[in-house]
């Protein structure tokens, strides 16, 4: 709220040309946002019999919003001129246009009252009872806005620097060393804002397979419903090579690099007692 209005940005002292020059930047929340959410949602479930079960959910949509604050973020901190708050609606940092969500349970045909080795016994014992299940899910990456990594040379003294766009930033075969085309991207003349929009380009999809296979033993001694529950599981099985977003900052070394991934395979195994 003590940013300098644009009619005032220019060289000299800005400092005093904040609304409230004895003092530095002042964070505000006011409940000035404005977002929507549409989308079309479809669900499939069905038990196929013989032990299997599966669902599966996906969503078209579109979420867009003035400023999306997550974890504390503070809007001068996102918006680039804090008194038109609406100049920055589009895309939220959590639209995801596709997702795919599904989950299946196959209890295997082996054990007691199953179709095969159904008459107790070591082979009931050892290879009965067992379940397979899986969550998988698939969807597009979230957006992100690029902005300038050097000096703000803007002269408003808070929120964030953007660069003035002249081609689309997109690449038709992007990687992890080169996301989006920075040299869609210039610097601003000093004493203006860019006019490059907020969450304009998309980050990396996500997919994800997870696996677990587990067993239950009764213990008749631990009384009605005691058992020995055995589970291993896999979290990302097929090790599919899910990044986070790329650096966005415009002029610095490293723009458009994704540097970090979001996830390894994972193998768990536990044990659960019940009596």
């Amino acid at each position: 709220m003590n940013q300098v209005p644009v009619n005032l940005l220019g060289p000299g002292n800005a400092q005093a040309n904040r609304p409230f020059p004895q003092f530095a930047s002042i964070t505000d929340f006011d409940p000035v946002d404005y977002g929507e959410y549409n989308s079309l949602q479809i669900t499939v479930k069905k038990d196929m019999g013989h032990g299997l079960l599966f669902a599966v959910n996906y969503a078209y949509s579109h979420s867009l919003d003035s400023m999306t604050a997550n974890g504390g973020t503070g809007a001068p901190s996102v918006w680039q001129d804090a008194y038109t708050p609406q100049a920055d609606y589009g895309n939220s940092p959590v639209d995801q246009r596709n997702v795919l969500n599904g989950n299946f349970i196959y209890r295997l045909p082996v054990g007691r009252g199953r179709h095969f080795l159904n008459r107790g016994g070591v082979g009931d014992a050892v290879l009965g009872g067992w379940e397979l299940s899986s969550v998988f899910t698939a969807r597009n990456g979230t957006p992100f806005t690029p902005y300038m990594g050097t000096s703000n040379l803007s002269g408003a003294l808070s929120g964030t620097w953007r660069p003035n766009r002249i081609g689309s930033g997109k690449l038709a075969n992007p990687t992890i060393n080169g996301w989006f085309d920075t040299s869609a991207f210039v610097e601003p003349n000093p004493y203006t804002f860019g006019n490059s929009g907020r969450d304009i380009l998309y980050g990396p999809p996500f997919t994800d397979m997870d696996f677990a296979l587990s067993k239950k033993f009764p213990i008749t001694k631990l009384g009605e419903g005691g058992s020995l529950t055995f589970k291993a599981e896999t979290y990302d099985t097929f090790d599919s090579p899910n990044f986070n977003q790329p650096a966005a900052g415009i002029g610095v070394a490293g723009a458009g690099v994704i540097s970090s991934a979001l996830n390894n395979r994972l193998l768990q195994f536990g044990l659960m007692l019940n009596f």
